[in-house]
């Protein structure tokens, strides 16, 4: 009876000093978060740079190691995690926290992206009012690169992206007579007739198609907020390098004159604002080129 009782009076103390120091754990755990929480909001205001965040999450978590360290051994006498058993536990408190900060950090750049879009619009909105006279193809050759170049200055840190309006000609095939930037490289001579591939669908069927992965050489129709899967595929040429595409015809008065292609290396690069955006560009570059053929 004796050793029984002596056996639960020393389990009885082992859970005292476990909850103890459960409990003082959780509150430097507490203190832990609080700092990183101010510093990401700090951050998302402005108030830190990148670089202070990781060194005051990597002070915080050293200093966490330490105390964490102490408190356990002063209450847990029978208890003693290995050293690389606390520096994983930080460590994985540490990444826990970081990814908090990365959806900041995301949230931050939407933000940003958005107000950019937004000015993209806008500067698209005041070229309308310079694009040239009616018959000056040099004022329509001028007014399109700028469109492109504000599409790709952009879109440049987020998807690297090409962009091109091919116009159909005279012998009814679509060719490209615009394209930015100037390092983007096509094959020479590429056409498509109407209804063809990607690029001749959106155009003979007025609609924008949006390939998320060329290798699966399936498009996405959007219609009017619409979308339908189709069974078109994208004619890949072998100087082609990129992995996800958006075409939408370039028109005005509802003349279709061409297909503007937006173009990245990056799988699933694009999204329906993406779309919304690049329909915004072609309507203005369609604009454009009605006015230029009005002569």
């Amino acid at each position: 009876m004796g050793l029984i009782r002596q056996c639960s009076a020393g389990i009885g103390e082992l859970f005292r000093r476990l909850f103890h120091s459960i409990v003082e754990v959780v509150w430097l755990v507490i203190c832990y978060v609080y700092i990183a929480w101010w510093t990401i909001s700090s951050f998302a205001r402005r108030l830190l740079t990148e670089s202070a965040i990781i060194v005051i999450l990597l002070a915080s978590g050293v200093v966490f190691l330490e105390i964490g360290s102490e408190v356990l051994s002063k209450h847990i006498e029978l208890i003693h995690l290995p050293r690389w058993a606390e520096v994983l536990i930080v460590l994985l408190a540490f990444w826990l926290v970081y990814q908090r900060y990365k959806e900041f950090r995301q949230i931050k750049k939407e933000s940003v992206f958005a107000t950019t879009v937004t000015w993209l619009f806008e500067e698209i909105a005041q070229l309308h009012f310079v694009s040239g006279e009616a018959g000056n193809y040099q004022a329509l050759q001028n007014f399109v690169h700028k469109v492109l170049i504000a599409f790709v200055n952009v879109y440049e840190s987020k998807y690297r992206p090409q962009i091109n309006v091919m116009l159909q000609e005279g012998d009814g095939l679509l060719r490209i007579h615009f394209f930015e930037p100037v390092s983007a490289k096509y094959e020479d001579g590429i056409s498509f007739a109407a209804g063809e591939g990607g690029a001749g669908t959106a155009f003979s069927e007025g609609i924008s198609i949006y390939f998320p992965a060329i290798r699966y050489r399936h498009g996405i129709s959007v219609v009017d907020e619409q979308y339908e899967l189709l069974e078109t595929a994208y004619r890949h040429s072998e100087i082609e390098n990129f992995a996800s595409v958006i075409c939408t015809p370039v028109r005005s008065g509802g003349i279709t004159f061409g297909v503007l292609n937006v173009d990245s290396k990056h799988q699933n690069a694009f999204n329906m604002t993406d779309i919304h955006v690049a329909q915004v560009a072609a309507s203005a570059v369609g604009m454009a080129i009605d006015r230029y053929r009005s002569s």
